[in-house]
């Protein structure tokens, strides 16, 4: 147990795994995660109790976050049409707060319902959402993949290196946003909805 923790029951020995000149460079506090965090989802409740870009920084934070990232924030829903102009919730970004996932990837299921393509959608929106179950590999292809998850239903009868438990996860997630199927032809479209939710990131 760490050493607070252990203090709190009984008296204890504590072992450090650093040296005392190591220590004396750390920190005093680890940095608040709301200075380091995406802050898209944050912006986006915001947004849905009124709160605008000019407004944000009124708010009674316990730690501000840098205005920077706050700007970002709002300026990448407002590309993927969740805020209007002006930074107030639009009828999509409501949408958007139903579904349980980072802006971007629920703007991308969204878009993908919308072209009669949920299933590859829903599968993009889990595998982008999770760490990758492919160990060791010198790519990142999507197609590929997605191929894997149409063909195994579960990890144990991968003969390759792979992260069972993350392979998991990403099924559930699959299962949990929708129930359509995809098939190899859908698979032409990853490169259009990867851009639907990366719209910044395009040069």
């Amino acid at each position: 147990q760490r050493r607070g923790r252990a203090g709190r029951t009984a008296n204890g020995v504590c072992i450090r795994l650093w040296s005392q000149p190591e220590e004396n460079t750390f920190p005093p506090f680890n940095i608040p995660e709301i200075m380091e965090a995406d802050l898209a989802s944050t912006a986006l409740e915001l947004a849905k109790w009124g709160v605008v870009p000019q407004t944000a920084g009124e708010l009674q934070w316990p730690d501000p976050p840098p205005a920077v990232k706050l700007e970002q924030a709002f300026s990448l829903l407002k590309d993927l049409s969740a805020l209007d102009p002006s930074g107030h919730l639009t009828a999509h970004g409501e949408i958007l707060l139903q579904r349980p996932m980072h802006p971007r990837l629920a703007h991308m299921v969204t878009f993908a319902e919308k072209i009669g393509k949920a299933g590859l959608g829903a599968a993009l929106g889990a595998l982008l959402s999770e760490r990758d179950f492919l160990r060791n590999q010198q790519n990142a292809d999507l197609k590929e993949r997605l191929r894997l998850l149409m063909e195994f239903q579960s990890a144990d009868k991968m003969n390759f290196p792979v992260d069972r438990a993350a392979f998991q996860r990403v099924r559930t997630a699959l299962r949990q946003l929708s129930g359509e199927s995809f098939n190899e032809n859908d698979l032409e479209l990853c490169g259009i909805l990867t851009a639907a939710a990366y719209p910044d990131r395009i040069a």
